[in-house]
């Protein structure tokens, strides 16, 4: 990589000074911990998106967004996966 000033890449991740997992699990403690998020709960997008559209989502996007083309049932539900899998996306390589 091109640059002018000297570049370091270091790619070992372990944690070689105490008070720096110190400082980590303080970060932790004071925002949320992966640890204690049930991950054995069932998720199912494709039956929690049909319940958005059973509600009245397709209409309200329709009324609220004026798009060009009126979305459908079947396009409610393929942008409401598609958005959850970009936002899930974001969140874990944002983090």
């Amino acid at each position: 990589m091109h640059a002018t000033i000297d570049t370091v890449f270091d790619w070992q991740y372990e944690i070689k000074k105490k008070n720096l997992l110190n400082l980590y699990e303080k970060g932790k403690a004071l925002q949320w911990n992966a640890s204690d998020i049930p991950w054995d709960a069932e998720v199912d997008l494709e039956r929690m998106a049909q319940d958005r559209i059973d509600n009245g989502m397709a209409k309200v996007m329709n009324e609220l967004r004026d798009p060009p083309k009126p979305l459908t049932d079947e396009m409610m539900s393929e942008f409401t996966l598609h958005n959850n899998a970009f936002m899930l996306s974001q969140f874990l390589h944002g983090e």
